[in-house]
């Protein structure tokens, strides 16, 4: 997994996350997540150049960067939805949320050819730490 915090998008944000995914590719890396800061100006330009790019909504990340910030995900891999266990209802609307943001991400990516097939899993306590700890 890599995780990438990022307190101010600037004008390269495509390209810095672009290189950045390359080098975790390379490291054969299947899960990404970004941190975003919705304190900043451009946090809703960034959001859609992660979409863009096949990220889905992970959680929110209250007082994450002293002001509120966004988890966005992107996996390489199929995602474990049958394994989270919650507790709380508001917890499992919030996974409903990510799944069905996943599905509408991974459609449009499929499409684009953008994710690859991989005989990979990813543990929902990796992907989902936000729900687990509601």
């Amino acid at each position: 997994m890599v995780r990438i915090a990022v307190h101010e998008a600037g004008n390269d944000f495509a390209d810095r996350i672009s290189h950045l995914e390359n080098q975790a590719l390379a490291r054969n890396i299947v899960v990404f997540q970004v941190w975003l800061n919705l304190t900043e100006p451009c946090a809703g330009d960034a959001v859609d150049i992660l979409r863009d790019r096949g990220y889905f909504f992970g959680g929110a990340l209250p007082r994450w960067f002293d002001g509120d910030g966004l988890l966005m995900q992107k996996l390489l891999c199929p995602p474990d939805f049958d394994n989270i266990v919650l507790c709380s209802e508001e917890a499992k609307q919030l996974l409903k949320f990510i799944q069905t943001d996943w599905n509408d991400q991974h459609k449009i990516t499929s499409r684009l050819s953008l994710i690859k097939s991989s005989s990979f899993s990813a543990p929902g306590n990796l992907l989902f730490m936000f729900c687990r700890a509601v």
